[in-house]
């Protein structure tokens, strides 16, 4: 572990622009002292040669001691940097809250020469400090109390008071004392993780060497909390994120299954009703053609659910590319639905923010899902082309069409174009409709990219 001593460069300043004055004054007064109407002697010159070597060779000792000490305090200072970067760049390659703790601790222990360490997070919801991480020796000394309350225990009480404790001897301290029976030499540091003047969480680390941590530590180990600190609080950040979307998501699906299920089961049990009441007047014709609108819509159904599916199964694709994904779908789309379906790209590489993927495959699922349903097309393209910072999507086919001034609001295509609309502003896209009768259904999408690195859209 490195060790920081504080060196003011004003020092220095003051030292070489005062002394050589306050040399020469004292030089003057024993000059004059020892040639006090005299003529000088050979001794006297030689008293004050070596009293002005003397002085110089102090003088100079003095002034290249505190330049080194500068020095080495520059060297310490860079050192630290280098360390608190690599620390940096070991938590910032990452949003997985685990996959940062742990990266995280291996570092630390890497730069501090700690055999050993364990990391707490705060619980929002109990107030406990709860253990998340372990890295090193003795896992199962440091599994015999996993949880703390603020003020309880060594990790409580360095969490509630936000300030660093080191335990030289761990055989020396009564309540800790027992943690590593079998192994006395032992010392400690915990850390708090503070983040915007609070404590989230809290590291320890024991070494096997007495007295490894030293009070000169502290503001390194200061600094390398706080940045894990600001590193935590990025990857809570993006996982309620990805909370809110998920929950937004499912939201939407909701939405969409009560525009469409729920209204076919709506009908289907209107149409049931008639037929119990049709049959029992004795009126088989009629029950019998409204048992038929029945079978037809049961079918239709069974489309849509099966079309749910294989779109709720393209989106839940890991690892694929977003060109890839829609290659499959849109495989399975043309098998299941019987339209023609060609994809074109610009990009085989295409790679988007998993937000904008999501929002960019529903509405292309929903516009296809239309021209099925709805639109009683032949043929349908899909052409999806890209800039730097545009992306650009047009879904086209060859159905009937409809007005869409004479479309009322509850109606198709209203509530599925409602829906697309919803999905494309909340990724500050842009929805165009353009359709007649007879002339098919134009679905143009434009949506504006963020400059994201491949990390950031993954």
């Amino acid at each position: 572990m490195m060790q920081t001593h504080a060196t003011n460069p004003k020092i220095l300043k003051i030292v070489t622009i005062g002394a050589p004055p306050l040399f020469v004054a004292l030089f003057e007064l024993a000059r004059h002292t020892i040639f006090v109407e005299r003529s000088p002697t050979t001794t006297g010159i030689l008293l004050v040669f070596a009293g002005t070597l003397v002085g110089a060779f102090f003088f100079s000792r003095f002034v290249f001691g505190l330049i080194d000490r500068f020095q080495q305090e520059s060297v310490r200072r860079s050192q630290e940097l280098a360390v608190l970067n690599s620390v940096a760049l070991a938590v910032s390659d990452s949003l997985n809250l685990d996959v940062v703790l742990y990266r995280a601790l291996d570092k630390v222990l890497e730069v501090t020469g700690a055999e050993a360490g364990e990391m707490f997070l705060l619980d929002e919801q109990s107030g406990e400090m709860v253990r998340r991480a372990h890295s090193g020796v003795f896992p199962e000394a440091f599994q015999q109390k996993t949880r703390f309350r603020l003020g309880e225990g060594l990790d409580g009480k360095v969490a509630q008071s936000g300030q660093p404790v080191m335990v030289r001897d761990l055989s020396d301290d009564p309540e800790l004392g027992g943690m590593l029976r079998e192994r006395k030499s032992c010392s400690l540091v915990s850390v708090p993780l503070r983040s915007k003047d609070s404590t989230i969480g809290v590291v320890n680390l024991l070494s096997l060497k007495v007295g490894r941590f030293a009070a000169d530590d502290t503001r390194l180990l200061m600094n390398m909390g706080n940045q894990i600190a600001v590193a935590v609080e990025n990857a809570r950040l993006h996982e309620r994120v990805q909370s809110v979307a998920a929950l937004e998501e499912r939201e939407r699906i909701a939405r969409e299954m009560h525009d469409g299920l729920a209204q076919v089961l709506s009908y289907v049990n209107t149409k049931s009703q008639a037929v119990r009441m049709l049959c029992a007047s004795g009126r088989a014709a009629e029950a019998e053609a409204q048992l038929i609108e029945l079978e037809n819509v049961a079918q239709e159904v069974y489309a849509d659910v099966r079309e749910a599916i294989l779109g709720l199964r393209a989106t839940a694709s890991k690892g694929s590319a977003i060109v890839a994904t829609l290659k499959e779908y849109i495989f399975r789309f043309s098998q299941m639905s019987g339209i023609r379906t060609e994809l074109e790209v610009s990009d085989d590489n295409l790679s988007l923010p998993k937000s904008i993927e999501l929002q960019v495959i529903r509405i292309i699922q929903e516009a296809l899902t239309n021209a099925r349903k709805h639109a009683k097309a032949i043929t349908a393209r899909v052409r999806i082309s890209s800039k730097n910072t545009s992306l650009q999507i047009v879904i086209q086919d060859d159905g009937v069409g409809f007005n869409h001034a004479d479309t009322r609001r509850g109606e198709w295509p209203q509530f599925g174009l409602q829906t697309m609309r919803e999905r494309a502003e909340s990724i500050g896209g842009n929805l165009e409709i353009n359709s007649a009768p007879g002339k098919g259904t134009r679905v143009t999408l434009r949506v504006p990219l963020p400059a994201v690195s491949v990390s950031e859209r993954t």
